[in-house]
């Protein structure tokens, strides 16, 4: 009487269906998110009620007591006609709930502006603004010549 392998052969499809289930059970811990919540933000600044033709927004999260890590910043490109869109992990899924500073920058980088811009850093200090969970947040940014002398930065 011949015998077959079969008795082989089920340990090694056991054996290949337990690491399949391993290994699928590591591929969906590894990609769980510990991110905090974000929502959505749009805006637009302005500078002297003119809109702010160029440069980035960033929103920093403000750390609250029991909250050591608030989470990353948000970061936007400033379009042509002042408004911009906030992008946390992506570039406009928005931007971590809670109390934010905000900072302009004046370029966005690898583009030469035509015009030189008012500022290179602009920290909007004693100024937040909130992000709430479950909407489109619109945050306009309204810029003052008294505020970019008192608040803003120059490289040169």
């Amino acid at each position: 009487m011949l015998q077959t392998e079969q008795p082989h052969t089920n340990w090694t499809l056991r054996g290949l269906a337990a690491l399949v289930c391993v290994l699928g059970w590591i591929a969906v811990a590894g990609c769980s998110s510990d991110h905090p919540t974000i929502a959505k933000v749009h805006g637009t600044v302005t500078l002297n009620g003119n809109p702010l033709p160029q440069g980035r927004v960033s929103l920093e999260p403000i750390a609250q007591p029991g909250q050591p890590n608030p989470g990353k910043a948000a970061f936007g490109i400033i379009q042509s006609d002042g408004t911009y869109r906030l992008g946390t992990y992506s570039d406009t899924d928005g931007a971590v709930v809670g109390k934010h500073r905000v900072t302009l920058y004046g370029t966005t980088p690898g583009n030469e502006p035509a015009k030189k811009p008012p500022f290179d850093v602009l920290r909007l200090v004693g100024q937040s603004y909130e992000v709430v969970a479950g909407q489109d947040n619109e945050i306009n940014i309204e810029l003052t010549s008294e505020i970019v002398r008192q608040f803003g930065e120059r490289d040169d």
